[in-house]
């Protein structure tokens, strides 16, 4: 029995000591003699701290004596004075009081374990947190500086775009605003007008652009929203044909409009995202299509009640896209290297589509072929809409007049840019407005003080006296809390909107003016009505054709129709339906509407069943 306790007691690796109440050695083992550098046989009858003096380890041993109790402590650390170069080790220990029959402590029970290697592994870790705290300390700042510098250069930011958008409206404000006026002179012959319908939508599409620019840290933001309205889909679908028509025939291109005969003509959805899609996609066709031609398919199908699922089908004969290239074309500021090839685009058009659509609850799909063309696919869910809830855009109707029930307002042009206020000022001086005109802000308080006008459009950057001064200047008076304010703008920032509203104008236009936004909002906050020219309907498709519509017709005019039809020439077409006039008349007509609206596939469809 004593030979197996002594096997174990030297073979174990816990250092084990026995101690008298002196604190002398009685006996150790052979783990913490070889631990101390001495062999068992040193240690009884010295003194446990004349070999290792340690006052604050001394006080514990005495106050186990005393009270009797054990006493245990983790991780010590402790230098041997034999063995310097040990370093520090570490031990567990614990003090075990060793007492006799009447309860008196007569010695100690010493038990230590070694635990260096995992101290010094617990104490690497922690000089590791510290050091991974410190570097999150340092890239939490880090992360500070930088956000705050993205601050500060998103604040630089908005003021370089603000400015931008100074720079680059006050120009395309006179571009449209005088083609607008010239096109309200009669004496301007048709095709000279037709070519200001040309300039006028290419400027609003760039209009659009600068917007999209302006605005393309809300896509980012996803803070883009849906503005649901009802349109008339025929119309947007006609202005996508004439505002191509020109740059089509420029290339010698054809271009196709096909709208199928489900499509409702009343939609609701957002038209403006809708135009903005389509006018990416037609331009990039244009674009990149030299010979051949461009279709604009518009289709139908039915959705979950009660959506239906809008569908447009843009296709060219252009040079197509690379299978690889499709899907990057599709992220922002990237573009295909065909599109590299060519000056012009930022590669943003077809990310903000796609964006557009998937907001719109659809999706975009792109096929194509090196060489022979590219298929842009759309769909979009939306509902029909209805003709009483279509509210005909002011654009739609050109002013003309100011109705006989309406009183004469006067009205003060503000702005220090000559040729705006000069554009505007003939643009209400046309229709019947009595209309002045000043330069800065003390100008402006002079003129409302002793003309007294209904309505003021203010510029808010101006010289001597700014707008935003004249404004407060006037509305902080009791009369001029009744005159009408638009702030008038070439900044097309909602904050700036906001800001101005704030300080108490009634509304606001940004430049470049539109004539339809600002009789608009004229009639809102003046109660004005006005005298419209007559517009004639686009409905599409105007006339149904039929198979009977095609009976005494030979079937060699027929199969001659059906190869005019598919060789695509406008010219060829009219020249060729021309000989049914005479003695087919209403056959005559529904082939020309349709033919004018290049609507050849449903002339085809037809001619399939005859």
């Amino acid at each position: 029995m004593f030979f197996m306790f002594d096997k174990i007691f030297n073979t174990t690796h816990l250092s084990i000591v026995y101690l008298d109440n002196q604190f002398n050695f009685i006996r150790v083992n052979k783990t913490y003699a070889n631990a101390c550098g001495y062999e068992p046989e040193f240690f009884p009858g010295k003194n446990h701290f004349a070999l290792f003096p340690h006052k604050e380890n001394e006080e514990i041993f005495r106050r186990v004596i005393e009270t009797g109790k054990s006493f245990s402590i983790y991780a010590k650390p402790f230098e041997f004075p034999n063995h310097p170069e040990w370093g520090t080790t570490y031990w567990d220990w614990t003090l075990q009081p060793v007492k006799d029959k009447d309860g008196n402590v007569e010695g100690l029970v010493f038990i230590l374990v070694d635990v260096t290697h995992s101290k010094k592994i617990e104490l690497e870790f922690k000089k590791l947190n510290e050091s991974l705290e410190e570097k999150v300390k340092d890239r939490t700042l880090e992360l500070k500086k930088a956000k705050e510098a993205a601050e500060q250069a998103n604040i630089a930011k908005s003021a370089f775009l603000s400015n931008m958008s100074h720079e680059l409206r006050t120009p395309l404000n006179i571009i449209l605003g005088y083609t607008q006026l010239m096109q309200r002179d009669v004496i301007t012959s048709e095709q000279h007008k037709k070519y200001l319908d040309t300039i006028s939508h290419s400027g609003r599409h760039l209009l659009a652009l600068i917007n999209d620019v302006l605005e393309i840290s809300k896509i980012e933001a996803n803070k883009t929203k849906i503005q649901v309205t009802t349109f008339d889909l025929y119309r947007l679908a006609k202005n996508m044909e004439l505002m191509f028509q020109a740059k089509t025939k420029q290339k010698k291109l054809q271009f196709v409009l096909d709208i199928h005969s489900n499509v409702s003509r009343f939609i609701s959805s957002d038209e403006s995202k809708l135009r903005h899609i389509l006018i990416n996609l037609l331009s990039n066709a244009v674009k990149f299509t030299e010979e051949g031609g461009i279709v604009l398919r518009v289709q139908m199908k039915k959705g979950k009640f009660p959506d239906l699922c809008l569908v447009f089908v843009v296709e060219d004969s252009g040079v197509g896209i690379e299978t690889e290239e499709i899907e990057k074309i599709l992220q922002p500021f990237v573009q295909s290297a065909k599109t590299l090839k060519n000056i012009e685009g930022t590669g943003l058009g077809l990310a903000i589509s796609k964006k557009y659509v998937e907001l719109m609850g659809g999706t975009l799909s792109v096929s194509s072929q090196v060489g022979k063309g590219s298929k842009f696919h759309v769909e979009i869910k939306c509902k029909a809409g209805k003709k009483e809830e279509y509210q005909e855009k002011a654009e739609d109707r050109k002013v003309i007049g100011i109705s006989q029930n309406s009183n004469i307002p006067k009205i003060l042009v503000v702005d220090d840019a000559d040729d705006s206020r000069f554009l505007l000022v003939n643009l209400l001086e046309t229709v019947g407005f009595e209309v002045r005109e000043a330069g800065n802000g003390l100008e402006v308080i002079d003129i409302w003080t002793s003309w007294n006008p209904h309505l003021i459009f203010m510029d808010m950057r101006m010289p001597i006296l700014d707008g935003l001064e004249a404004t407060r200047r006037i509305k902080e008076t009791e009369h001029g809390k009744d005159t009408v304010i638009i702030a008038f703008s070439a900044s097309a920032f909602e904050e700036d909107k906001a800001h101005f509203l704030k300080i108490g104008c009634d509304g606001f236009l940004s430049k470049p003016i539109i004539e339809a936004e600002v009789f608009e909002v004229i009639a809102k906050h003046l109660g004005i009505e006005y005298r419209y020219k007559e517009v004639k309907d686009v409905s599409l498709p105007i006339q149904e054709l039929n198979p009977e519509d095609f009976t005494g017709i030979s079937k060699d005019s027929l199969n001659a129709l059906r190869d005019v039809l598919m060789s695509l020439s406008s010219d060829e077409i009219s020249s060729f339906i021309k000989q049914f006039e005479s003695g087919h008349k209403q056959l005559y007509q529904k082939l020309t509407e349709l033919s004018q609206r290049f609507q050849y596939t449903v002339i085809l469809d037809v001619l399939s069943k005859t």
